[in-house]
């Protein structure tokens, strides 16, 4: 199937109280190159989120946007200083016999003072928070794949490509050798440079013999046969036959 190598993807859940919005674009590439962006807190499900992309995609330079309301599943947790608050409860006690009154100390007045009262945010399962943002991220991928996948048909209509035509053709140079289907790399065809330097060889060297035979008046029919004769004669016995 051919797939367009620009692409868009997007997707937009909730999951434990989190909204989740995730956006994939992508133009081409030789290779895969994906960029993460994201909110800094969330930044530990980075490579999560990397490998999400790289088993949806083999090639191209691919932009992820993550982004994160999780204000609805913000949980305060607010600790008292005890060892402070007591303090202060005894220091103004203190005062109130310095003063010669009588003290009358109230959590209110207490929870007045710098760092009685610390609230902080609860601890998060750092696992379940990356399982949701990747969750998300394969949902936008699904969607960034079927885009690419209609455009690809779109772009084949236009340059009247049969599709069948075009992986049967890809069915037959994988079936000889001649390409070879690299996940990341797309169709590769496969060369052996050795083999192309000794063919180039054998032209040069194919080319001041035949001169030669045509000075003799040996024919092409008669320089195909012997060609063949010696081909035979390898095939039925690997060894040198001229030895």
């Amino acid at each position: 199937m051919i797939k367009s190598m620009t692409g868009y993807g997007r997707a937009r859940e909730t999951r434990n109280k989190r909204d989740i919005t995730v956006e994939v674009r992508s133009v081409n590439n030789r290779y895969l190159d994906c960029t993460v962006k994201m909110p800094r807190m969330y930044s530990f499900a980075e490579d999560a989120v990397k490998q999400c992309v790289q088993r949806a995609i083999s090639r191209g330079k691919v932009d992820v946007y993550i982004t994160v309301d999780a204000s609805a599943a913000d949980v305060a947790k607010v600790t008292v200083n005890r060892e402070l608050a007591a303090q202060y409860a005894a220091a103004l006690a203190e005062l109130s016999e310095v003063c010669g009154t009588e003290s009358k100390v109230t959590p209110e007045q207490l929870s007045r003072f710098p760092e009685v009262l610390t609230v902080t945010k609860a601890d998060e399962d750092l696992e379940a928070v990356s399982a949701d943002l990747c969750a998300v991220a394969d949902e936008a991928l699904k969607a960034y794949n079927e885009m690419r996948a209609v455009e690809g048909r779109k772009l084949a209509e236009d340059i009247g490509i049969n599709m069948h035509t075009v992986n049967k053709a890809y069915a037959v140079l994988r079936k000889e050798g001649i390409v070879s289907i690299d996940r990341r790399k797309g169709a590769v065809i496969c060369i052996d440079s050795n083999k192309l330097l000794a063919l180039e060889e054998m032209r040069q060297n194919l080319y001041i013999i035949l001169a030669k035979g045509r000075c003799h008046n040996i024919s092409r029919q008669e320089a195909h046969r012997l060609l063949d004769e010696i081909y035979d004669m390898w095939e039925q016995s690997p060894e040198d036959p001229l030895e």
